[in-house]
């Protein structure tokens, strides 16, 4: 993935997995169908950035024109994966916060 400029602000939704972080970045956005979730905790994986505009656009047009980003960072805890799958979803979110 690659990180946004920096130059609009963003908005990161962090927590343990399987809270409804996803869910809640999806009704945020007005649109469920743009993230993914699931039952079963470990689905989001990388960093997931969703540009906020005023108006409905395509995606390459939005992140020009975004008033901010919302960020779907990995969950903290269990996930049914393995452990490096783990450790590289905290490696991204902390890449991401740093």
């Amino acid at each position: 993935y690659e990180l946004p400029s920096g130059q609009i602000p963003e908005v990161a939704v962090a927590g343990r997995s399987n809270v409804g972080k996803s869910t809640l970045v999806g009704a945020l956005l007005g649109d469920a169908k743009l993230v993914r979730t699931s039952r079963k905790p470990g689905r989001t994986t990388t960093p997931r950035f969703f540009a906020v505009t005023s108006r409905k656009e395509d995606a390459a047009r939005a992140a020009k024109h975004a008033a901010c980003f919302l960020v779907d960072l990995p969950g903290v805890g269990y996930a049914r994966r393995s452990k490096a799958e783990r450790a590289a979803f905290m490696e991204s979110s902390a890449e991401y916060l740093a």
